[in-house]
C-alpha cells in the first residue's frame, strides 16, 4: 500500500513535468522512490533522463547522466527486462525511450507478490529456524536481571513454568528462609509444579525435616557441606540454567539459554544426586 501510494505521487509529479520543468526538489524525489523500488543509481537517473529528454542514444544519455558507457549499458538493458524503457534499433545505431510511468506498477505488484510468498511462509520458517537454534550447543543468551527478592520471584517463577519433565535445583537454602518471601509463594510455585506435572529434585546442604519439601512433585536430598558446600541456587530446566548469588547486599541472578551449558550442570547436578543422602519421608 506504501508503494501504491508513492508511485501515485510519483506519477503526479512525472506529469507536471509536461507542463512545467521539474524542480531539482521534484527530480530527487523521483529519483529516491525509483530506488526503494530497486533501481540503482545510474539506473534511476537514466530514466529520469529519458523521461525528460526523449528518444536518446547512451552517448547522449552518458553526457546527460554524467556516468560512462560502461556502466550505461547494463542499466538500460536493466531497465528493459523491467519494462520501462524500450531499445529501438536505429540506421544510426540503438535508441533507448522512456515508456510510460504507469508501467512503474509492474515493478510494484511484483515486490507486492514478493512480499506476499515472504509473508505466507515467515511463520513456519520462523518455526523451524527457532528449532535449530534451540537444538544448536553454540547458542547462548544470558539475561542479567535486576537485584533484590523480585529477582528470586521472577528467576524461580519462570523455572516452574517454563520447565518440561523435570526441574533440579542445587539451592542454598529454602525460600521461606529468605527475608520477604513467604510460605503463599512458595505454595505457588508447587501448585505450578502439579499443574505442569513437572518433577522437582533438590540438593541442598539442609538436613532439618522442616527445610525440606514434601510434594508429591518434589523429591528433595542433602549434601554434606564439607564434601560440596552450596553458596548460591543453581536451577536447571530444558536448555536453561539460572543462577542466585546471595553474597551481595542484594540478591542478584542471571539466567543463561544454552543447550550445551544446561546439558553440562544437569550432568554435574545427577553426579551430585547419587551422593546426597534421601530422606525417606520426601515422596
Amino acid at each position: 500500500m506504501l508503494l501504491i501510494l508513492k508511485l501515485s505521487d510519483f506519477l503526479d509529479i512525472i506529469l507536471l513535468h509536461f507542463t512545467q520543468p521539474m524542480d531539482n526538489f521534484s527530480i530527487t524525489k523521483v529519483v529516491n522512490f525509483l530506488r526503494h523500488l530497486g533501481l540503482d543509481r545510474e539506473q534511476a537517473d537514466a530514466y529520469c533522463f529519458l523521461l525528460s529528454n526523449g528518444p536518446s542514444t547512451v552517448l547522449a544519455i552518458s553526457r546527460g547522466i554524467d556516468t560512462g558507457r560502461t556502466k550505461l549499458y547494463p542499466a538500460l538493458n536493466k531497465l528493459v527486462d523491467l519494462q520501462i524503457v524500450k531499445a529501438r534499433e536505429r540506421h544510426y545505431g540503438t535508441t533507448y525511450e522512456a515508456l510510460p510511468p504507469e508501467n512503474l506498477k509492474f515493478i510494484v505488484d511484483t515486490k507486492e507478490r514478493e512480499l506476499f510468498d515472504l509473508k505466507s511462509g515467515l511463520n513456519s520458517n520462523i518455526h523451524t529456524l527457532t528449532s535449530l537454534a534451540a537444538s544448536s550447543p553454540s547458542t547462548s543468551r544470558l539475561t542479567e536481571l535486576a537485584d533484590g527478592i523480585d529477582t528470586l520471584k521472577q528467576i524461580y517463577w519462570n523455572a516452574v513454568s517454563n520447565a518440561s519433565n523435570s526441574l533440579k535445583i542445587i539451592r542454598y537454602k529454602k525460600l521461606t528462609k529468605v527475608p520477604g518471601i513467604n510460605g503463599q509463594f512458595e505454595t505457588k510455585l508447587r501448585n505450578a509444579l502439579a499443574t505442569n506435572r513437572v518433577d522437582c529434585f533438590i540438593i541442598s546442604n539442609e538436613a532439618s525435616k522442616e527445610n525440606q519439601d514434601q510434594s508429591d512433585f518434589v523429591e528433595h536430598r542433602m549434601i554434606d557441606a564439607t564434601l560440596y558446600p552450596i553458596e548460591s541456587d543453581i536451577l536447571i530446566y530444558k536448555n536453561n540454567i539460572a543462577l542466585v548469588d546471595y553474597s551481595r547486599d542484594n540478591i542478584a541472578g542471571i539466567e543463561i539459554q544454552s543447550t550445551l551449558l544446561a546439558h553440562e550442570q544437569e550432568k554435574l547436578f545427577d553426579v551430585l544426586w547419587t551422593i546426597a543422602k534421601q530422606n525417606a519421608k520426601d515422596r
